[in-house]
């Protein structure tokens, strides 16, 4: 038996529309950007044959004595230094050690706000990467802050290939794609009638109640769409608490004449999707998006949609550098945009010059860990690899977005 190891709800979460907010955040893993790097993986290499399992399925599997053959792992920020990460890591690392079998781990990332030096781990998590190093011929790391962590702490087989996100759309194109409507988008004399996707506001940083202020004046001033990902805003967009978390009244803008003009706002502006091909057929419809979530900013360039990350910390920004992903900082971004469009589309098409490039190094990378663990790729991911340049592949239906 083969074990795709993850939450049942790969790319989308069935019959959501009858499931409370809670219950949806427990199906997403937290946060719905989580179904964007889950969708992904299942474009690049063929899980046909494979069990789709979460760690209790796994760990009732291993209790009736299945025999495992090989796990692959779609990962997200699995490395830090908290207690919840030391007890996540002894979870994890005793399920895979019963389990036996050869690993591929894709994604992995470090969670710090500074360096990998400031990253001293815990020997839960230590013994964890051991375990996986142990396990796979190389471990797929998102970005440089994650690899010199593994480095630090004496694990050598790992590769940075950004996240599996980058490569929904399998158009080799793509950055020029955006690159051109870039051009179009300069072209506006204001962000009034620009279709805007706006990602939900996180906090931990300085400005991070600027950045939201911003948010909500523009969807007020000029509108726009606010997507949210985690359970912050959700239970207030589905009508089960009308309470404003108190980061979004501490953001009201001076002019909101009272709390129910925000929560009004709010409620008129607000999305969130549970279906990673419905929030790529929606982005594309947009001709701009911002904000501080990576992966909602990822829909939006695998859906051909110029955006800029506001990129909050090392792992956002390590991340949109390994990728090319246009990022700016939020004190750099609050610049930008009061320069109106032309900045913000400066911003992004100076960044994607490299994009193209950059991800077909970073499929190379992809591909050498899938071939060395046995996996296949899939048609349409051979088939981008296969292209010695931009040209000689022409641009992927629209289906292949979703």
């Amino acid at each position: 038996m083969k074990i795709y190891l993850d939450l049942p709800n790969v790319s989308q979460i069935g019959d959501a529309h009858l499931l409370r907010s809670t219950e949806v955040m427990a199906k997403a893993g937290g946060n719905t950007g989580n179904l964007v790097f889950r969708h992904a993986l299942a474009k690049m290499v063929d899980l046909s044959d494979y069990v789709v399992a979460d760690y209790p399925k796994l760990k009732q599997l291993l209790d009736e004595r299945a025999r495992i053959g090989h796990v692959v792992i779609s990962a997200a920020n699995w490395i830090g230094c908290s207690d919840n990460f030391e007890a996540q890591s002894k979870f994890r690392a005793d399920l895979l050690l019963r389990s036996d079998c050869p690993i591929t781990i894709v994604g992995l990332g470090a969670q710090s706000k500074n360096s990998a030096a400031a990253l001293d781990l815990g020997s839960q998590t230590r013994r964890l990467l051991n375990v996986l190093s142990g396990r796979t011929s190389c471990i797929g790391v998102r970005d440089v802050l994650t690899a010199e962590t593994l480095e630090k702490h004496g694990v050598k087989n790992f590769s940075i290939t950004g996240c599996p996100s980058n490569f929904i759309n399998l158009d080799a194109r793509l950055g020029h794609s955006i690159r051109e409507k870039c051009k179009v988008g300069r072209a506006s004399t204001g962000w009034s009638g620009l279709r805007t996707q706006i990602t939900e506001a996180t906090g931990g940083h300085e400005l991070s109640i600027a950045i939201l202020r911003n948010a909500l004046e523009h969807i007020d001033l000029y509108g726009a769409f606010y997507v949210c990902q985690s359970d912050e805003l959700l239970a207030f967009l589905y009508g089960e608490d009308r309470t404003l978390p108190e980061n979004y009244t501490a953001a009201r803008p001076p002019h909101f004449s009272s709390q129910d003009h925000l929560a009004s706002v709010l409620v008129t502006s607000s999305l969130a999707f549970t279906c990673a091909a419905g929030w790529l057929d929606f982005a594309r419809s947009c001709q701009i998006s911002f904000g501080m979530r990576i992966h909602g900013n990822m829909v939006a360039v695998q859906a051909a949609v110029p955006s800029l990350l506001i990129a909050h910390d090392s792992r956002t920004e390590g991340l949109a550098a390994a990728m090319q992903v246009p990022a700016v900082t939020p004190e750099k971004f609050l610049k930008l945009y009061r320069l109106g469009p032309r900045g913000v589309f400066d911003a992004i098409d100076r960044r994607m010059l490299e994009f193209d490039a950059t991800r077909r190094a970073l499929a190379n990378k992809f591909n050498e860990i899938f071939k060395s663990s046995g996996l296949r790729a899939r048609p349409e991911f051979q088939h981008f690899l296969s292209a010695k340049s931009e040209s000689q592949l022409a641009p992927q239906p629209c289906s292949s977005y979703q």
